[in-house]
């Protein structure tokens, strides 16, 4: 999809959500196969106290 635009002026609410939904649509696949990567995460506990009460 080509868009040209001659007079270029800040979209309005109604164009942005118009993009936005056509963009999310376009983002969904009925493609059953595994996901690319899974948020597997390793912390270290640390606690910190303070010095002083209050």
């Amino acid at each position: 999809m080509l868009i040209i635009i001659t007079n270029y002026s800040m979209p309005n609410k109604r164009n942005i959500l118009i993009m936005l939904t056509i963009l999310g649509l376009s983002a969904c696949k009925s493609d059953n196969s595994l996901s690319d990567a899974y948020g597997n995460f390793e912390a270290v506990q640390v606690t910190v106290s303070s010095e002083s009460a209050g």
